[in-house]
């Protein structure tokens, strides 16, 4: 049926009208509560699936009776917090409660580089290294905290090998060495980018004078560097018990005896990185999103989705 010439004006007014409206679409987001909310349930996770694992789990069907036969308490000999995310029902859990968890603090990754781009752009020159730092990392972490679900996908049930008594031929042979080397990987990663994120935080507040409680510069100095160095040691100290290298602060089995010595320590890094990295940020961010205790309040930004102004040459030819 042909369309007169005033019903064809009629329409294509219409869809002007239409396309005017949708033109912009904007939101006012409060950046910092992404990362606030991200951590927050990066801690719901862990205590979830601590709580699971303690009461369900043991025994797992064709796996560990109990979680001193699970491959990392064999390794570490103690109870690490990968455990209590690597079996069902805590796993499948977990892995649904982690996505309230990345996928925040990928957004947030990249939205937190932007911000930042901007003020420096804008003349706010105190952020040229944070800039920098930002620029150069935000894809590599945004990459890290996408992997990070990788950890279910390789579980640590293999059987265990005791890499300080085989050959390294023997241990690079051994299934359950390989299935636990991909199941750290991403959680390696992980770790890498919590650090990460957590220092670039520090180093803003350190140039922008806006840390809650009055925190000296020399204090956030430090505790970035303290941060860096629990980080490598950590990660060096994993790394040995992997590969078999004594460090010192490994946790070790008295042969006559069975006593493992040295727990306390171990537990003592393992909480301490995750304060550093998860339980402090997280606090500063809801202090800086609701201005908790004094702080500066984080700003917000509003957040605008527009259609191209560049055409397609068969819209300039429409």
């Amino acid at each position: 049926m042909a369309t007169s010439s005033s019903e064809t004006k009629r329409l294509l007014a219409n869809q002007k009208s239409v396309d005017e409206s949708d033109a912009y679409k904007s939101d006012v987001v409060c950046i910092e509560s992404l990362r606030a909310f991200g951590l927050s349930m990066t801690i719901v996770m862990l205590g979830v699936g601590l709580i699971l694992t303690s009461t369900l789990v043991f025994p797992v069907h064709d796996g560990p009776e109990k979680k001193e036969d699970t491959y990392i308490n064999k390794l570490f000999m103690f109870q690490h917090t990968c455990v209590a995310i690597d079996f069902n029902p805590s796993k499948t859990v977990a892995a649904v409660l982690l996505n309230f968890a990345t996928i925040p603090l990928m957004l947030f990754t990249y939205l937190r580089q932007v911000s930042i781009k901007i003020a420096y752009n804008a003349g706010d020159d105190c952020l040229k290294n944070v800039n920098t730092f930002s620029q150069y990392t935000w894809k590599f972490r945004f990459c890290c905290f996408a992997l990070f679900s990788m950890v279910f996908a390789n579980s640590p049930d293999g059987e265990f090998i005791d890499p300080f008594n085989v050959s390294y031929k023997v241990l690079f042979a051994s299934n359950g060495w390989h299935k636990y080397l991909l199941h750290y990987i991403p959680f390696f990663l992980w770790q890498l980018s919590l650090a990460l994120m957590s220092i670039e935080q520090t180093w803003y507040h350190y140039v922008t004078c806006t840390m809650p409680f009055n925190i000296s510069k020399r204090t956030l100095w430090i505790y970035n560097l303290v941060t860096v160095i629990v980080l490598v040691y950590y990660t060096v100290w994993i790394l040995g018990f992997v590969f078999g290298i004594p460090i010192p602060g490994h946790t070790t089995r008295d042969e006559t005896t069975g006593v493992v010595k040295n727990v306390r320590w171990g537990k003592f890094i393992m909480t301490l990185y995750l304060a550093l990295t998860t339980l402090v940020p997280a606090f500063i961010s809801w202090s800086r999103v609701y201005g908790w205790f004094g702080t500066t309040q984080s700003k917000k930004y509003t957040i605008t989705i527009s259609p191209s102004e560049k055409k397609d040459e068969k819209d300039e030819e429409n």
